[in-house]
């Protein structure tokens, strides 16, 4: 999977259609690595990100080359969620703050720390795929959330508790990373869940990918500070997971 690759000074965001946000990671993340060298520094977020191939010339621009994460699916269902309780980097303007707070409050982003921009869910039951987009997920509030978490993980039938399980298992080491992370602040970055739809084509193990995606605005951390929006958001997306997997 190629991304546009560009050297950047400041934050910038690229518009996206619904189905290339979930494979969407910015360019200025991995030019933080490259620029200032510190790649290695960054080895403990290896697991918790796309692979990085490199960089490829075509047509005479650069093009960072990343691991496409529904590649091993036959029918892969996909849920992009927006971590953290702002969505203001450090380096908004005072106006940028108050407009993306006011967007803020009438998500589940101040209240949960998190919020769904869009998933697509394969229903085995009825063959058929279910997909929700920004018109859908706008909507939601937190009293919703159990309930689309359910759609999410259901295949027409009932709730797949054992993705839902694998899941648990990988979110609780992100919290474990963020819990001790003192160096990074992540914001409008996305959580990206993806599972196999088709149960016939897995055996008794789930197979499942959870990646950090969008990096966009990443910032140094104050020292002895932690990420405190990304691991609310965190607590709450594993909580209401728990709830559903019993």
């Amino acid at each position: 999977h190629l991304k546009p690759f560009k050297i950047l000074c400041s934050s910038s965001r690229q518009s996206s259609s619904f189905f290339s946000i979930f494979m969407e990671i910015f360019n200025s993340f991995w030019s933080i690595f490259i620029e200032t060298a510190h790649y290695q520094k960054y080895e403990h977020l290896h697991d918790f990100v796309p692979h990085f191939f490199g960089v490829k010339v075509v047509d005479e621009k650069d093009w960072i080359i990343l691991q496409d994460l529904t590649a091993p699916f036959h029918r892969p269902c996909v849920l992009d969620v927006k971590m953290g309780n702002t969505s203001a980097g450090d380096n908004a303007s005072e106006e940028k703050v108050a407009s993306m707070r006011a967007k803020d409050e009438a998500s589940t982003t101040v209240a949960l720390g998190y919020r769904f921009t869009g998933f697509r869910v394969w229903q085995q039951e009825t063959q058929s795929l279910v997909v929700k987009d920004k018109t859908f997920t706008k909507k939601l509030r937190e009293e919703d959330m159990k309930e689309t978490f359910s759609l999410f993980f259901g295949n027409g039938k009932v709730i797949r508790k054992k993705v839902v399980k694998a899941f648990l298992d990988l979110l609780l080491k992100f919290k474990t990373y963020f819990e001790g992370e003192n160096k990074l602040k992540f914001i409008s970055s996305s959580l990206l869940f993806v599972y196999e739809g088709d149960e016939e084509a897995e055996d008794d193990t789930p197979h499942v990918q959870l990646k950090m995606i969008d990096f966009a605005n990443v910032f140094v951390l104050p020292d002895g500070k932690k990420d405190d929006g990304y691991l609310m958001g965190l607590n709450n997306v594993i909580k209401i997971l728990q709830e559903i997997s019993k």
